[in-house]
Order: C-alpha cells, then structure tokens, then sequence
C-alpha cells in the first residue's frame, strides 16, 4: 500500500515523524508566491516556522524527523501566508497538537483521557473502592471533589463521563477503519 500524501495540515502529529502535506491556493500558483506556515504554542520554544516548496502550482510541505524531533510537545495555533514581492496574504489558519515521541517517554504514563480518568474515579468511589488519590480527585469543570458529592450527583456525571468516553472509543474506532458498533437502518420506498 503507497502512502498518499496529505492535501491539508496535519491536526496532529508526532515530534520525530516526517510530516508531509500539500496545499493548492489557485489564486496564488506556487511558481510565483511562497507559501510560509508560522506555528505559535505558549511554551518556551514553542515557534516553528515551515516554508513550503513550489512543486508545479502547489506548495509542498517536507519536514524531516530530524528536524521535526526538536518540536516542543504542545497545541500550537498556526497561521499560513503567501508572499511574493512586498506582497503578503494570510490564506489558511488552524490548530496543530505535536506530541512527543512515545519512544522518547521512558516515565510511567498515565494516557487516558480527562474523561476517562474522571469516569475511572466516580466509578472506584460509587463502588467504595476508590485510592486516595481517586477521592481527592477534583472536577476541573466544577471544582469540587469526588469524595464530597451526593451520589446522585455522582451518578449524574456518571452518565455524562461515560458518553464523553464512548464518543472518544467511537472516534478512535473509525480513525482504525473500524465500525462503531451501532446500526444504521434505512427504509427504501418503492
């Protein structure tokens, strides 16, 4: 199977890994404007500036791992400009997640979600086996603590957390080329 190379930016990738993409801006043909990509996080060193190369009237992105691996793991707003001349346009605007390299990560890593972790602690408190660390657990939204709330209120978020988390199993169902598991029914009328 060839990799095909991407005709938009990235939303996510991995310090380390080439990043490839290509954009067409027909108002601009790459053979008379650059094509330059200002990415911002608010970490330090967190500025990356890519320019595109002409390939025929697109732009085309390369980024090898060597130079990709120095990226500073974070969310990073990313703006992209042609120029050519004293000429300049802003013509696309995103968001970009670099994450570390998992080879580079030697610590233990807890990867679940904030939905998932949440989930995990009101379930170990309803069943009265939660650690310390699980009841001290703090609500980013609410800013209470699980240990402190009424069981309704416990279950309540329950349910919420666990929709939070079969949409995120859904997601990553359908990113592996993998059903969700529901039924689509259809009715044809003849």
């Amino acid at each position: 199977m060839a990799f095909s190379i991407p005709e938009i930016e990235p939303q996510r990738v991995y310090a380390g890994d080439r990043l490839q993409w290509t954009r067409d801006f027909s108002d601009f043909p790459a053979d008379e404007w650059t094509l330059t990509y200002y990415l911002r996080s608010d970490k330090a060193g967190g500025q990356i500036d890519i320019v595109a190369t002409a390939d025929g009237d697109e732009f085309s992105v390369d980024v090898s791992p060597d130079t990709s691996a120095a990226y500073v793991p974070s969310t990073y707003y990313w703006s992209a400009f042609v120029s050519s001349a004293s000429d300049r346009k802003l013509v696309a605007q995103g968001r970009m997640e670099v994450v570390q390299n998992p080879s580079d990560i030697y610590d233990p890593t807890d990867g679940r979600s904030h939905a998932r972790r949440t989930l995990d602690s009101i379930n170990a408190v309803i069943e009265r086996r939660a650690t310390s660390d699980q009841q001290r657990y703090v609500f980013q939204a609410v800013g209470r603590s699980v240990d402190k709330m009424p069981i309704k209120d416990l279950l309540d978020f329950r349910d919420y957390y666990a929709a939070l988390v079969s949409q995120e199993e859904q997601a990553e169902a359908i990113a592996r080329g993998e059903g969700t598991g529901k039924n689509v029914f259809v009715r044809f009328n003849l």
